[in-house]
């Protein structure tokens, strides 16, 4: 009898608590479609009074190219011609070259410039092939998990249960020595986490791989793990050795990644102040500063890199980095030449003499050290993307083959160069081999991610839901929208925008040529005016409906 009451009192207590949650979350909810539907009818009040409908889109090339011809000029010219009520104002913030950091960082900027409706993004391809890929998490009841996450009131229980952390400390550990290890930093921050340990493995030699390892760690740990957990590390680290460089550095390109710019700044001035004879720190800050095109910045890094270690070839290689973007590649050329001599197996040198021979159409210099690149890195995918994209360029269709495979045989990971065979045997007119390979790009791209591209969209979505602004994530050209929502932990918020369909449709009956003028993304390239047509009608298909139905 006492065990049947015992079960009655816990299904009741277990029903309660149950009925209690459920409360909760619809009362949440509730309250969100609320506000959701007074900005919504704000929005459309400020339309009838006059105020236009601005649309901000932001993106790289693919947005920036075009100028009549790119798809934001020809939205806003579609959207003209339709009887909206209002004038459709589309603005072009697209930036050649940039990547996602670069994009959250100037967000903010061109909200209070702008004051759009609405923002558009088309991101993510210039960022930086990673060899710390990372696979979504796959663990049985996935789905139930996904769903989980989307309730309000777990989102509640992670934010007080994450306020509760950050104001507990483990027992027994006195300030600032709290474990710092507990993570792989250690063998890639050992300077500034203890400087006893010495350089990391490889930097002492001038070793191009450590670099870019180091390089990819950073932004991948910077994605990853609870929020504020790498600036809490690095200030202990800066507090326990405030006169090494390393600390202030790693703080900078943290903030750096976030679109922090001005934080970034004063940490790296630190850096440089504390940095002595290291040229690594230089070209680190060298690295923020050559996508910006700020060559005023980059010209005083340079100096100092060269000065503080002559026998280094980190220096000669911003300054060449640094003079090919400028266009004197007369001088870039040199100082490329300078750092192969002194380390004949520098991938980053032999890549980037590349790029400023393939930029002037002197093809057959670029395969050459595209192809020393790739020797002296076999294991790095750009390799083999650019000297893919360098036989593209020349016509030289056969070849693409025999790199793609290559590369794929050494980063079988690596979306870009599954997608390069697609657009290959697209062009070839062999079809089903087209759609084989693509399948297995977007089936990377669903299991693995960009965490800084995932980090920097989230950013955005983050960004404009504290203004009540909605956001369209356009995806590229021929590629599955799945792998852009999965950006996300929930869709909510965010309006997607496919592409891939429409140009497959496109594709059937015309040639490559007709919709794209390259192939530098691997299985798609910059649009045509006749491509960007297409993007710009999809997109205004779905701003009508979204906004004026």
């Amino acid at each position: 009898m006492r065990n049947v009451r015992f079960k009655e009192k816990l299904i009741l207590i277990l029903l309660s608590l149950f009925l209690c949650v459920a409360a909760l979350e619809i009362a949440m909810r509730a309250a969100g479609w609320a506000v959701l539907a007074l900005q919504e009818q704000r929005n459309r009040l400020a339309l009838k009074q006059g105020g236009g409908f601005r649309i901000l889109c932001l993106g790289e090339s693919t947005t920036a190219w075009g100028g009549k011809d790119s798809y934001p000029a020809q939205l806003e010219e579609i959207l003209g011609k339709m009887n909206l009520g209002v004038r459709a104002a589309v603005i072009n913030e697209g930036k050649a070259a940039a990547d996602t950091a670069r994009i959250v960082s100037q967000l903010k900027g061109n909200l209070a410039a702008y004051s759009p409706n609405v923002v558009v993004t088309m991101m993510g391809i210039n960022d930086n092939d990673s060899q710390f890929i990372t696979a979504y998490t796959s663990v049985p009841g996935h789905a139930l998990t996904r769903y989980l996450k989307q309730l309000k009131v777990y989102k509640l229980i992670c934010v007080l249960q994450s306020h509760v952390r950050r104001r507990l400390r483990r027992p027994g550990v006195p300030a600032g020595k709290e474990d710092i290890f507990s993570r792989p930093e250690e063998l890639f921050f050992p300077l500034f986490l203890n400087p006893q340990k010495g350089l990391p493995p490889g930097f002492a030699e001038g070793n191009s791989r450590a670099w870019q390892e180091y390089e990819e760690f950073m932004k991948c740990f910077v994605s990853q793990g609870p929020q504020g957990a790498i600036e809490e590390r690095l200030a202990k680290a800066i507090a326990a050795h405030p006169d090494n460089p390393w600390g202030y550095l790693g703080l900078g390109r943290c903030w750096w990644f976030q679109g922090r710019r001005k934080e970034a700044e004063e940490m790296f001035a630190k850096a440089e102040e504390k940095a002595r004879h290291n040229e690594w720190i230089y070209f680190a800050i060298i690295h923020c500063y050559i996508p910006l095109r700020d060559y005023g910045r980059c010209e005083q890094l340079v100096k100092k890199a060269i000065e503080a270690n002559p026998a280094s070839p980190w220096g000669y290689v911003g300054s060449g980095w640094y003079h090919s973007g400028r266009g004197d590649y007369a001088q870039a050329e040199g100082m490329f030449k300078k750092a192969l001599a002194i380390d004949p197996a520098n991938s980053i040198a032999y890549s980037l003499l590349a790029d400023s021979y393939r930029s002037r159409k002197m093809y057959d210099k670029a395969e050459e050290l595209y192809t020393k690149a790739i020797a002296a890195a076999p294991h790095q995918p750009w390799g083999y993307v650019e000297l893919g994209n360098c036989y593209w360029a020349e016509k030289k269709y056969d070849k693409i083959e025999e790199v793609a495979q290559r590369g794929i045989a050494m980063c079988e990971r690596n979306d870009r160069l599954y997608g390069f065979l697609a657009g290959y045997y697209r062009r070839a007119g062999k079809r089903s081999l087209a759609e084989e390979y693509a399948q297995k790009a977007d089936s990377l791209r669903l299991q693995y991610y960009n965490p800084i591209t995932r980090y920097n969209y989230q950013q955005v979505r983050q960004i404009l839901a504290a203004r009540g602004l909605p956001l369209i994530c356009m995806q590229y050209p021929l590629r599955s929208v799945q792998s852009l929502k999965k950006m996300f932990d929930s869709e909510e918020g965010v309006i997607f925008v496919d592409n891939e369909g429409l140009f497959k449709d496109a594709l059937r009956g015309s040639a490559y040529s007709d919709y794209f003028d390259d192939i530098f993304a691997g299985d798609f390239g910059h649009c045509s005016p006749k491509g960007n047509r297409l993007l710009a009608e999809n997109l205004a298909r779905v701003i009508v409906k979204e906004f004026f139905q």
